[in-house]
């Protein structure tokens, strides 16, 4: 875990618009404040992402899902459930329609075209701390120019954004050979009507969701 004063340090900087990358349990993300439009602004330039496509989000507890989806058919919240249960925290991104509540929050260059929200509760306690210090989420898209390779330690970050801020959870000093957890990214799942649908499968593979969907199998 970060100590408290180095975990401030990187919140009180986000909070002022800043874009940082910081590990996860899967790849490097870049990281910006979710509920502040010139942040997200900055994070799309900096890797020249479509903003039709949106952003996806680490969240610091399951239950915001519950504060931010549209209402659901039953089968799709049971099966929604059933895999925040399994596989969170970790490396499976859901996929649901936002609220009134969060699109009043949220950036609205955070959701899809069809106000689309993606999400995941990461298992890093480094990126569940972030989001928790601004308010219950912070962005994870990955660290790269859009269309090309993520990097994968902070080495790789350095050389694609040189002036950006690095998030090193093994200490304040930023080592640059700190790497993530895993060279997968994590799974995309859409889970807004029955049967669900991989968007990308990554760090889950597919016979792992299966046998937990009932009604809304792949």
């Amino acid at each position: 875990m970060l100590k408290g004063v180095f975990v401030e340090t990187f919140v009180e900087r986000l909070q002022r618009g800043e874009v940082v990358a910081y590990p996860t349990e899967t790849l490097i993300a870049l990281g910006a404040n979710p509920f502040d439009t010139l942040a997200v602004e900055r994070l799309i330039e900096l890797k020249e992402r479509p903003t039709e496509k949106g952003i996806p989000l680490i969240i610091d507890m399951a239950c915001r899902v519950d504060e931010w989806v549209e209402a659901e058919d039953l089968h799709c919240a049971q099966g929604r459930k059933s895999l925040q249960e399994r596989f969170w925290p970790g490396p499976l991104t859901i996929v649901f329609t936002a609220n009134s509540r969060a699109r009043e929050i949220f950036s609205p260059l955070i959701f899809g075209s069809d106000f689309s929200l993606a999400v995941r509760l990461s298992s890093s306690p480094v990126a569940r701390e972030l989001a928790k210090g601004l308010g219950g989420a912070i962005t994870s898209t990955s660290a790269n120019i859009s269309s090309r390779p993520s990097a994968t330690s902070f080495k790789e970050v350095r050389q694609i954004f040189p002036e950006l801020l690095l998030v090193d959870k093994l200490s304040a000093s930023n080592s640059e050979g700190a790497s993530s957890g895993n060279s997968l990214a994590s799974t995309i799942l859409d889970v807004r009507k029955c049967p669900f649908r991989i968007l990308r499968e990554g760090a889950i593979g597919r016979e792992q969701l299966v046998g937990l969907l009932g009604d809304c199998s792949l």
